[in-house]
């Protein structure tokens, strides 16, 4: 399963079990700072009836998503465990792994489409990907290219009809899915 960005959990040998892991070192799309709010500054007005869809609002948010389950869904992977981040701030302790797939690794190819960042460390955090030179390497790749993240373009739009929970809003979709 494909969590979001850079997240996913991973079926672990034959016993079955599942662990959710962390892409070492990268960072997902976020929001943009002219939207995303300051700390300490009062949060901007929204629509009252319009919810956050982090997946579908982030710009890139949902191609980073999509390019991992096309890669990922249903093939083994090779999985290094890179460090394993203490729970912070109310949130849970995160696995962070270098995955490669075929001697492809995937944080590094997510990066130079443009699809995530990779995150700065301090020069004396030994906490970091096994292969972060690459990905610095691939992040200032798409960067000269203007890929995703980076490009001068307008992000793309996803336009998704939320029909879960109105009934009646669920039905007037109900015959453009319906087979003839």
């Amino acid at each position: 399963e494909i969590v979001n960005g850079d997240g996913m959990v991973v079926k672990i040998g034959e016993a079955g079990t599942h662990k959710k892991i962390f892409l070492a070192s990268v960072r997902p799309p976020r929001l943009p700072q002219a939207e995303a709010a300051e700390p300490g500054a009062e949060p901007p007005k929204k629509e009252p009836t319009k919810r956050m869809r982090p997946l579908y609002d982030i710009p890139y948010m949902y191609e980073a998503r999509e390019f991992l389950r096309k890669k990922l869904i249903g093939k083994k992977v090779n999985v290094e465990v890179d460090y394993i981040q203490p729970p912070n701030q109310g949130f849970p302790e995160k696995t962070c792994c270098t995955v490669s797939i075929g001697g492809i690794n995937i944080g590094e190819a997510l990066v130079s489409k443009g699809l995530a960042r990779v995150v700065r460390y301090r020069q004396d955090d030994d906490q970091r990907s096994s292969a972060y030179d690459l990905l610095l390497a691939a992040e200032a790749r798409a960067e000269k290219k203007g890929n995703g993240l980076f490009s001068k373009k307008e992000s793309p739009i996803h336009r998704v009809a939320d029909v879960s929970g109105d009934a009646t809003k669920s039905k007037s979709f109900l015959p453009s899915l319906q087979r003839i």
